[in-house]
């Protein structure tokens, strides 16, 4: 398989890790809230359950940067995947 086709599967495999973890990230947040809906104003608690999803989606965000780069250095594949991002600076040749 070529560099393109790694770096397609390992993003289409993490999109759906991330997206996972966004969900699951998200229901413990709600989670969270439901066990201290007393602490919280009856009106309140549609926008903390929309903060908790906010949250849940960067938290997911965050855990699947961290995974993917741990991944990435665990097996060795900056050598097999096709470069994502690029440093801006121009390096001299």
């Amino acid at each position: 398989m070529g560099k393109k086709l790694n770096t397609f599967l390992f993003v289409a495999a993490g999109t759906v890790l991330d997206i996972l973890l966004a969900i699951a990230a998200a229901a413990v947040l709600v989670m969270l809230l439901y066990f201290c809906r007393d602490l919280v104003p009856e009106g309140a608690m549609p926008l903390m359950m929309s903060v908790a999803a906010i949250c849940g989606i960067i938290l997911g965000m965050i855990a699947y940067q961290r995974i993917a780069a741990w991944v990435i250095r665990k097996f060795n594949l900056e050598d097999k995947l096709y470069p994502l991002f690029r440093s801006g600076k121009k390096h001299p040749d």
